[in-house]
């Protein structure tokens, strides 16, 4: 079973074989999701109700592969939702892969949680303006806010529940939200949201989207010189995201 960490002498590299494995990784919220992908292709995938401890990842991951007859040697590269999210799952996800990634020289496509959920609202609201809410605790919310040509509005940020209807309703609507941020807080964003709006069921960045956006990403490296093998969590609110008072 621990064969799946072996690693060959073969670099990571691009590859325009349809035969690419991805490791696909989702688990901001307290619920960890893994997909193996081939392209935007679902293979297999599992669902953990709670993400495990740093000492039992690995391992999962392991069994995973090896389960499939794979080993980290086969992969192209590992997709990360790297949030924002709760920060501790965050925190131990991610020094997990950088590790993880570290040691099989395996490049991290890092994918950013709320632009996902945005994805899944594009997809679904068409000409609506679409807002992605994701939870940032406290009575706040990470959002971000397109029009209805699909293009941001704003710069992505947090703020609190009440800042952030008052910036909806100026809004064209009728609006289209989606997020665990807006279910986290329903009964405050319904008696501070004035302007008609529709919920979608989108709850967190779904294995899926993550693949999707993933593969957009991979796609758009020109060469190994874009191979990253570290990211950072999207969560750091002083880092990533704009707050508004």
């Amino acid at each position: 079973m621990l064969s799946a960490f072996s690693t060959s002498d073969k670099k990571p590299r691009m590859t325009t074989n349809s035969k690419e494995y991805s490791l696909v990784i989702s688990g901001t919220y307290g619920r960890l999701s893994i997909g193996l992908y081939v392209g935007r292709i679902p293979q297999a995938s599992v669902l953990f109700a709670k993400s495990p401890l740093s000492q039992d990842f690995v391992p999962h991951i392991v069994w995973f592969l090896d389960d499939r007859g794979l080993e980290f040697s086969d992969l192209a590269y590992i997709a990360l939702d790297t949030g924002p999210g709760a920060f501790t799952t965050l925190r131990v996800l991610i020094s997990t892969v950088n590790a993880l990634s570290f040691a099989t020289q395996i490049p991290i496509v890092a994918c950013n949680g709320l632009h996902v959920v945005m994805d899944e609202l594009l997809y679904n609201a068409g000409f609506h303006t679409k807002v992605a809410l994701l939870n940032a605790y406290n009575n706040e919310v990470f959002y971000r806010i397109c029009d209805r040509d699909d293009k941001p509005i704003m710069e992505d940020g947090y703020a609190e529940v009440s800042v952030v209807a008052e910036m909806l309703n100026k809004l064209d609507a009728p609006l289209f939200v989606g997020g665990n941020g807006y279910t986290t807080y329903k009964e405050l964003f319904d008696s501070y949201i004035k302007v008609p709006f529709h919920v979608d069921d989108a709850e967190f960045a779904t294995i899926i989207g993550v693949a999707d956006q993933a593969q957009r990403i991979w796609k758009s490296y020109e060469s190994e010189k874009d191979f990253v093998y570290e990211v950072q969590p999207a969560y750091l609110k002083e880092h990533r995201y704009k707050k508004i008072a």
